[in-house]
């Protein structure tokens, strides 16, 4: 029996997984215990669906075809790749050098999508590459880079053990990432407290010996009011971590939005009827956040697919910025990615 190592691509976890060969068959998928997002746990996905590496439907040898009208031919791989290779040349000899692209998936390791991009510059001669994280996670590149100076969240999945109260914010962890979720309700069991800012009422609301202590049901597409409102209270009621500030963060651009968001015009009061979430709500969970211990914001698509993703992650930032809740474990500002090498693929 051979043991190979691999990551499993279905969730953005990127479980680690030791996977028992029999010759190049695979037979059996085992968690590994020295995962470092996994620690041996995995959902019943990532344990044994993997039937498809052995299905008598998969493809296994390349394929071409002169016109979409015509079958499939099976060819060899040297046949295949001159044929690939002489349209690239044929498509820009006609349609100039701008005409091809390439795109990578997020499941692509660094080396993959480092080689795609260099075959886009260096052969095609533009730079007409991407990943498909530009879709879900682009504002998060932008906005936390523009507050942090990169790209990357804050902590590794290991933080919310130490977690005292935790953000769940346009995201939904039981359905989407469900190992990291059985470790969040691990430490909610044990006593953290649990604010959840989504449209939905998903799981974490309220489940089996899990409550949240507030619900922000807000409209679609008000994120970046709910956090507005929220930073108004911190700031007005005096609950911003001034040593912090002083130390970490820039003044005159700290001064700047603490004028903004204590503008009567982003309190919770005044942007109830915008929000559809109830002041007294936004008050509660605002004081909870900024009073509770370690607070640490996760947040997922349902805050970077929007028009105004990157406004929001900035504000989730800033957020964490003025309660101090950046720069050790249990804290920060922590993207829930859509799949297991997104943060690679970006910084690619």
């Amino acid at each position: 029996m051979l043991f190979r190592s691999t990551t499993c691509a279905y969730c953005g976890v990127g479980c680690s997984f030791k996977a028992e060969m029999r010759g190049d068959r695979v037979v059996r998928m085992v968690p590994y215990k020295d995962g470092k997002a996994n620690h041996g746990h995995s959902c019943v996905k990532g344990r044994f669906a993997w039937g498809y590496a052995s299905h008598p439907d998969r493809i296994l040898k390349p394929m071409v075809r002169a016109k979409i009208t015509d079958p499939w031919k099976e060819v060899s791989w040297d046949e295949a790749i001159a044929h690939v290779a002489s349209e690239f040349k044929r498509i820009q000899a006609k349609a100039g050098k701008d005409s091809i692209g390439v795109i990578t998936s997020s499941r692509c390791t660094n080396e993959e999508t480092y080689l795609l991009q260099k075959l886009a510059r260096a052969a095609f001669g533009n730079n007409n590459t991407d990943t498909c994280a530009r879709v879900c996670h682009s504002p998060t590149g932008y906005g936390l880079g523009k507050a942090f100076g990169t790209s990357a969240g804050t902590q590794n999945f290991d933080s919310v053990e130490k977690s005292d109260v935790i953000i769940v914010i346009g995201a939904n962890p039981t359905d989407g990432h469900p190992v990291f979720a059985s470790r969040m309700k691990k430490r909610l069991r044990q006593g953290a407290k649990l604010i959840v800012i989504d449209p939905r009422r998903i799981d974490l609301v309220r489940s089996a010996h899990i409550e949240a202590s507030y619900h922000l049901p807000l409209r679609p597409g008000t994120n970046v009011a709910v956090l507005t409102s929220l930073a108004h209270v911190i700031v007005t009621e005096g609950l911003v971590n001034r040593p912090f500030v002083q130390e970490r963060c820039e003044a005159d651009a700290f001064a700047d939005w603490a004028a903004f968001v204590s503008e009567p015009r982003n309190s919770p009061e005044a942007l109830e009827a915008t929000t559809g979430v109830p002041a007294a709500v936004v008050r509660g969970a605002a004081r909870l956040y900024a009073t509770g211990g370690n607070g640490a914001i996760y947040y997922g698509l349902g805050v970077t697919e929007h028009s105004q993703g990157s406004t929001a992650v900035m504000a989730i930032a800033n957020l964490a910025m003025a309660t101090g809740n950046v720069g050790r474990m249990g804290v920060g500002v922590n993207p829930l990615r859509g799949q297991n090498n997104v943060q690679g693929s970006c910084d690619m």
